[in-house]
Formats: C-alpha cells, structure tokens, sequence
C-alpha cells in the first residue's frame, strides 16, 4: 500500500499554483515540489495542517491511497 498527496489535483481545483500556494503556507518552492512530484518519504504534521488550510479540505481529500 502506498499514500499519495492529491497536490496536482488540489492545486487544478483551486486554480492556484505552486508558488501561490508557496505564499500562503510559507513552504518553500522546493518542498511544495518535492510533495507534488511524490519525491517525500515523510510529511510532518504541520506541513500537513498548513496545506490542509490552505486548501479548505480534510484529510481524506489531500491523500490517496494505492493498494
């Protein structure tokens, strides 16, 4: 089993950009791209809280699982 980050599709859905989304989480560019590219082993809790409100969704929407 493996677990995804919805990055590409909450970005299309948002109709923001990686660099939008820079600017609202305070991520950098380079970890808002490694997350996108599926290039993390780790995710911490706060990256996923900030990402979580910038979206305006829940858990369930930011990750995919692949069996």
């Amino acid at each position: 089993m493996k677990v995804e980050i919805n990055l590409w599709e909450l970005l299309g859905k948002n109709k923001m950009s990686a660099r939008d989304l820079s600017k609202i989480t305070g991520m950098s560019n380079q970890q808002i791209s490694s997350i996108k590219r599926g290039m993390t082993s780790r995710i911490g809790l706060d990256t996923i809280e900030k990402l979580l409100e910038a979206f305006q969704c829940e858990p369930n929407d930011l990750f995919k699982i692949i069996k």
